[in-house]
């Protein structure tokens, strides 16, 4: 019942605009949290609050927005400072979804030298919890000069990153708070064709038959290890089957449950999810079913699977051209 042929997505590394064929878009965070409190608020980091010039956030191509030569004024009501007392610590930014992330500016507190925010080491990942998370550089951000601060880029190879980190080592020499200004992001969609996978419908059945008149009938569907894909690789929470998501969910969190077996005996691991029918878009008329999802990378995935529909005690309907069509016409002349 394996009925798309796979292929495999290209995915080319760049690192940096000079690689680039295409623009970048200016982009802030959705939000941003921090465990080194805040005197002034953290929000101010990513509102565009003090920016000399303002930008449309993803839409702004970042070169053009920079040559422009923005300057951010930072007073405290235009800047993040920390609480009194803490001086080092981390700030996590929330890109909103997955995104390619190449360069980084930062305008550095400038309303008092000694809180300015001096040294820097960046991690990205596409977790809220950091997990995987990559190390893209320690940086020391200029000392800018009274008032006005100029946006100072920091690069690195492009990743795939929902969430940055910034660790902060320290400021230039102020030991009750860190200030700084503003953070924007050089980003590109990390859209692209979807790769077409192999799954399996009711794996172990040669027929995919399905009662359309069960709207709880739980209808299992695999998504196959290959040569060339690795199920196990997918985000099971991202996966949806016709509309419907994972039925079976942990009861304490209500977080869909991952399955990994190997269903089709050739020794390797596939990824089984579960899916009530009446969840699901498909009908009595259905021929085929369609699954669609991501790899924790952002890597759109989808396949499709030939079923037959079934009434109580009626054979089912078929795709004439499937080779379901064919077994059951088969098993027919058999009886």
């Amino acid at each position: 019942m394996k009925r798309l042929a796979l292929c495999l997505a290209v995915v080319t590394t760049l690192s940096g605009l000079a690689a680039h064929a295409f623009a970048t878009s200016t982009t802030s965070a959705q939000s941003a949290t921090t465990d080194m409190g805040e005197m002034f608020p953290l929000v101010n980091l990513i509102n565009q609050s003090g920016l000399s010039i303002p930008y449309t956030s993803g839409m702004t191509d970042f070169d053009a927005y920079l040559a422009g030569n923005p300057n951010h004024s930072s007073s405290l009501g235009n800047a993040w400072v920390s609480s009194f007392g803490t001086t080092t610590g981390q700030i996590d930014f929330d890109l909103g979804s997955v995104l390619v992330v190449d360069r980084i500016a930062v305008w550095n507190f400038s309303g008092g030298s000694t809180f300015s925010t001096k040294n820097i080491t960046v991690f990205a990942s596409q977790q809220s919890d950091f997990s995987g998370a990559v190390n893209l550089g320690t940086f020391k951000l200029n000392l800018p000069p009274p008032l006005v601060s100029q946006a100072q880029v920091i690069s690195f190879s492009s990743t795939n990153a929902r969430f940055i980190r910034f660790q902060i080592l320290g400021n230039y020499g102020a030991s009750t708070s860190t200030a700084l200004g503003e953070v924007a992001f050089s980003t590109y969609s990390t859209a692209q064709s979807p790769t077409l996978i192999e799954i399996d419908i009711k794996p172990k059945s040669d027929l995919n038959s399905i009662n359309c008149k069960n709207p709880k009938g739980v209808i299992t569907v695999a998504i196959l290890t290959t040569d060339d894909f690795d199920a196990t690789t997918v985000a099971h929470t991202t996966v949806s089957f016709e509309g419907a998501s994972e039925t079976h969910v942990n009861k304490k969190s209500g977080n869909p449950k991952r399955h990994e077996e190997d269903v089709d005996g050739d020794g390797d691991t596939d990824l089984v999810l579960h899916f009530r029918l009446g969840d699901t878009d498909l009908t009595c008329e259905s021929t085929q079913g369609a699954l669609t999802g991501e790899t924790f990378e952002g890597q759109a995935i989808e396949g499709a699977d030939d079923i037959s529909t079934v009434l109580p005690n009626a054979a089912p309907a078929l795709n004439p051209r499937s080779k379901l069509a064919t077994t059951w016409a088969r098993m027919k002349t058999q009886r």
